[in-house]
């Protein structure tokens, strides 16, 4: 193999053409909580969640005529979409050195241990911003500064929203705030909730349960940061993008993730800039968290 800067900008070019969707959805969906939010495409301009409740009234089939009754009621909470974009640049003579080491390991112990140098130098890089993400999902505040100010999150919108539910811890203890969150949960929603937790939290929950001789709440856990409130049907899940003590409820399908993913926004792309001799990588997305109704989001803190 030619390591030189023609042979990897064509390598490159290669790898970005042929797993470009793959990319793409990396770069959208490859964080920890993303998979428990409501997919909004399409989503590059303010715009309103898209989710209909609709409410049935039965009538008389005996008698004639049409009577219009029952309700259909449409959110209208936004999805606010920032654009965001990470721009990085290399020096090839690193890149070419790296390359040469991971093609000569790769052959060394064989193409299904070791992947091509161009997929891990992508994939290092989608998953350290998917780890950027899941704090964004979360507590991403426009007021703070750093990477977590790109966007507002679901705790930051919800704590500015007069209408969700604020409880005031009435313990310190995890399980008694679940405890308490749980019976303060909408009628509605009292069987659908999930409670979202920092991973600190749950670690915590574990040895309040064990040492209440609860064993049998982890029969199913499976090295999985989720376990079901004894007794109920709420599942408690601890997540890496919530690192406050702050614990929120609220059921999975209320929770929106607005993307592009349809048009020109989402970019992934690297290549070698003859201007400056360096090669850069552009990632770009739209990017935007919501719920769609505030009064089945509770915080307790």
């Amino acid at each position: 193999m030619d390591y030189t800067i023609s042979n990897l900008d064509s390598r490159l070019k290669n790898y970005l053409e042929t797993n470009n969707v793959e990319l793409l959805t990396k770069t959208l969906f490859n964080s920890e909580s993303a998979k428990y939010f409501t997919i909004q495409t399409g989503v590059t301009a303010e715009q309103p969640i898209v989710k209909l409740d609709s409410s049935i009234v039965l009538g008389d089939g005996t008698d004639c005529g049409f009577e219009a009754q029952g309700s259909d009621t449409f959110t209208n909470r936004m999805l606010k979409p920032e654009i965001i974009k990470v721009n990085k640049e290399f020096c090839p003579k690193t890149l070419l050195k790296t390359w040469a080491h991971s093609d000569v390991k790769m052959n060394a112990l064989g193409q299904a241990e070791e992947m091509p140098f161009e997929t891990v130098l992508l994939n290092s890089n989608l998953e350290a911003l998917a780890v950027e993400n899941e704090k964004l999902i979360w507590e991403g505040d426009k007021s703070k500064t750093g990477n977590i100010a790109k966007m507002d999150g679901i705790i930051t919108i919800a704590k500015a929203d007069e209408s969700t539910v604020k409880q005031t811890k009435e313990s310190d203890e995890v399980f008694a705030r679940c405890q308490q969150i749980f019976l303060a949960l909408n009628q509605d929603i009292a069987d659908k909730a999930v409670i979202f937790m920092s991973l600190a939290n749950f670690r915590k929950l574990i040895v309040e349960l064990t040492n209440k001789n609860m064993f049998h709440v982890f029969e199913q856990h499976d090295g999985t940061y989720e376990m079901t409130l004894p007794a109920t049907n709420v599942k408690i899940k601890g997540v890496s993008g919530i690192t406050s003590d702050i614990i929120i409820a609220t059921p999975i399908e209320n929770l929106y993730l607005g993307v592009d993913a349809v048009n020109d926004t989402d970019t992934v792309d690297m290549y070698f800039d003859k201007s400056d001799r360096t090669f850069k990588m552009v990632i770009e997305y739209a990017y935007a968290t919501n719920y769609a109704y505030s009064e089945y989001i509770l915080i307790n803190e």
